[in-house]
């Protein structure tokens, strides 16, 4: 149970370091995505104005990038790592 604790605030750390400095979401993403989306953005038959769904789209955005910039960095630490499969243990896992 330590051990996945570790894990996790380890992931949740880098994640947080990785996404943190990588990642901005431009007004000109955010209408582009408001547009492509705007078929869905529909309340009571009538068109979500833009000034009421920018923040959350913002942030659908900042997530969608995030997660993309922490595959990228796992990528990169995979290509650098020295991986070793120890046969005898792994049909125990």
């Amino acid at each position: 149970m330590r051990q996945e604790m570790e894990r996790f605030l380890l992931r949740g750390m880098v994640s947080d370091e990785v996404a943190a400095k990588n990642v901005e979401v431009t007004d000109k993403e955010i209408e582009a995505a408001y547009a492509e989306h705007s078929a869905t953005m529909v309340r009571d038959g009538k068109k979500v104005p833009l000034a009421m769904v920018k923040e959350q789209i913002r942030a659908a955005l900042r997530n969608e990038k995030g997660k993309k910039a922490i595959e990228a960095f796992i990528a990169e630490m995979r290509k650098k790592a020295k991986v070793t499969v120890n046969d005898a243990v792994l049909p125990k896992v």
